[in-house]
């Protein structure tokens, strides 16, 4: 009968990553939150900056699940600021689920496969992690820019929204001013951060 038991010791190396793991969780899940409450304002327009980061960690560091998951909480509260707490003439467009939650979904997929489909065959773990999370990132940029940019066209392509026409000229200074920026700081940030996470979870497994 002993076999079918585990000593404290045993136990306590099963719960340890388990915990780091929900820890790093829930940090990234109240960056989100937090970073969505701290937003990067031009003009009409809302730069989901640092709201991207948390969930490019996810998809580089995290299961598919949870990648996923940090990319439909995004979305969720993107949903629920532009209805409850809205910051600009234009936040209604993102009342539609969508717009705000279907193409933050889909991040934490590109980010996850990409990274771990670059990452595979660099045997060097440091420049690996650096190479596969700079170009996973920027994929991350660019399936959240051009996902969120097809939904608006979709589905308000030549309506008047509070005096704004979503028309051709408008999508592409949305797209030039939100992308842009979005790229260089999200392709330059989550390299290190993403880097200092794993380890950090990495080190917890060990123990």
């Amino acid at each position: 009968m002993a076999g079918y038991f585990l000593d404290s010791s045993e136990v306590m190396k099963m719960r340890k990553p388990r915990a780091a793991t929900i820890a790093v969780n829930a940090i990234l899940f109240a960056l989100i939150l937090i970073f969505m409450m701290v937003p990067i304002q031009i003009g009409p327009l809302r730069l989901a900056v640092l709201m991207l980061i948390p969930v490019l960690i996810a998809g580089q560091t995290q299961k598919p699940s949870v990648a996923i998951a940090a990319g439909m909480f995004l979305g969720l509260v993107s949903f629920i600021t532009s209805i409850v707490m809205p910051t600009s003439v234009l936040s209604y467009i993102f009342n539609n689920p969508l717009v705000s939650v279907l193409p933050r979904a889909c991040i934490g997929v590109v980010v996850y496969l990409t990274y771990r489909l670059i990452r595979k065959p660099i045997k060097n773990e440091a420049l690996g992690h650096v190479v596969a999370s700079f170009v996973s990132s920027i994929l991350g940029v660019i399936t959240n820019t051009g996902l969120v940019s097809l939904m608006l066209w979709i589905f308000y392509h030549g309506k008047d929204i509070s005096g704004t026409v979503i028309d051709a000229e408008f999508m592409l200074g949305v797209i030039l001013a939100n992308f842009v920026i979005e790229l260089i700081v999200c392709a330059l940030l989550t390299p290190p951060i993403s880097l200092a996470v794993k380890k950090t979870v990495e080190r917890a497994d060990r123990r």
